[in-house]
């Protein structure tokens, strides 16, 4: 039994499109008998998959095609049970202001969820993990809060960023604030691998508040390795991902 706290409909839907391509299956069969030699085909139809059957069968195509790997590897997907802190993103820069001068964000709450660790030990020591997706995507309760997850200076451009990265649901709105910032000021919104990898890193490593156990598969989108003397001696490997799934792990 699993508690899920995220599952992402659009990347299993897009990705279940591919591995899992029909939910109908023919089944030839040929009946004999002494008398007469007869065909017949019977077609057999699965009722249709709820979100959860087909994440599984996502997961498993994606094992079975080689493309999860875990810290060590270079797959494009990644599976980690990890202790973890959530938030949501500070996409404020780019709230709707309402007739009293109040800051918005359309649909609530931040509209990206973030998960953050750099607590790793033994080979993986120095490692920061960063998970982001839409907030569209958490199961149960969504907070209607600003978090202080963020990235400084970058925060803004790393917002951008995740909006055109992630290939996850926005609203409308939120969507159109951040394209129109972007194309009103595209040297500011100008991101190069290391302001990715440094941006992840920002706000993977300042995150406060509990920690959780989580179990996750993610799209890796972002994995650097830096030279001794970025941020502090011992950082190693960054990694940016979006989750299929994250749920609470025993």
């Amino acid at each position: 039994m699993k508690y899920y706290t995220y599952v992402s409909l659009a990347k299993i839907e897009m990705l279940y499109g591919q591995i899992g391509q029909s939910t109908r299956e023919t089944e030839a069969s040929l009946g004999f008998d002494i008398k007469i030699l007869k065909g017949e085909i019977k077609e057999k139809i699965h009722p249709e998959k709820n979100i959860f059957d087909k994440l599984d069968t996502v997961v498993a195509g994606l094992k079975k095609l080689d493309l999860v790997g875990d810290l060590a590897g270079e797959k494009p997907y990644l599976y980690l049970t990890h202790q973890m802190r959530f938030g949501g993103y500070d996409c404020s820069e780019f709230a709707t202001r309402s007739a009293t001068g109040a800051a918005t964000v359309p649909g609530g709450a931040s509209p990206i969820a973030f998960w953050g660790s750099n607590h790793f030990e033994g080979p993986f020591e120095g490692t920061a993990l960063a998970l982001a997706g839409s907030s569209y995507h958490l199961v149960g309760e969504r907070p209607e809060v600003w978090s202080n997850v963020h990235s400084h200076s970058l925060t803004g451009a790393m917002t951008a960023w995740f909006v055109g990265n992630l290939q996850d649901d926005f609203s409308k709105d939120f969507r159109e604030n951040v394209e129109k910032a972007v194309k009103d000021d595209p040297p500011e919104f100008k991101m190069n691998n290391d302001d990715v990898a440094n941006g992840a890193w920002l706000a993977a490593n300042q995150m406060s508040g509990q920690i959780s156990n989580c179990e996750f598969v993610a799209k890796v989108l972002h994995r650097s390795v830096w030279p001794e003397g970025f941020r502090h001696s011992d950082t190693r490997k960054i990694i940016l991902g979006s989750p299929l799934y994250v749920c609470l792990a025993e």
